[in-house]
């Protein structure tokens, strides 16, 4: 269901702080963080609506029937977040990400960082995890030409592009 500035704004001020999870795919981390972190308003985040359908449904229920009321999932691409939530977010994830969030930040693409940048607030961490298996045999095909993000290259080429978009990268390992 669709939430307004207004409502979303109200919800908001229910919670001590707000984790936002892009590319947040079936939801299920969106879900968890928001079951471990009942004083935290997370929103996932994902440019496909329907694999987080089933997550959504589960989140709607009453909390004992496993209802979250503290997850909300978005359908909106990680270029282009929409406008409530820029700045809100004490923590910002990207789990395993896919597609053209994944490309987008091992090619420091600015406008997928910008995205991370805008929902940041000042001082927010920032979470990247990628899946390095996928530069193992058996790569997909849309992917074999992505560099491998060694901790050298997210050094050289990735901390960068996360810094030109406001972002200090620490450790890659």
């Amino acid at each position: 269901e669709s939430l307004d500035r207004a409502a979303f704004d109200a919800l908001r001020r229910e919670y001590a702080a707000v984790a936002v999870d892009v590319g947040t795919g079936d939801g299920r981390f969106a879900y968890h963080l928001a079951s471990e972190r009942p004083d935290v308003l997370v929103v996932g985040i994902d440019a496909l609506e329907e694999p987080m359908a089933e997550t959504a449904a589960k989140a709607a229920r009453k909390p004992a029937r496993g209802g979250r009321p503290n997850l909300v999932l978005v359908r909106a691409s990680a270029e282009a977040p929409p406008v409530e939530l820029h700045g809100i977010a004490c923590e910002v994830s990207v789990q395993l990400p896919w597609g053209r969030l994944l490309e987008g930040i091992v090619l420091a693409d600015s406008a997928v960082l910008g995205g991370l940048a805008m929902l940041a607030r000042p001082g927010a961490r920032i979470v990247v995890t990628l899946n390095g298996e996928i530069w193992l045999d058996s790569t997909p095909a849309r992917y074999a030409s992505l560099p491998v993000p060694t901790p050298e290259y997210v050094a050289e080429v990735v901390a960068p592009g996360f810094a030109a978009a406001g972002i200090e990268v620490g450790a890659a390992r």
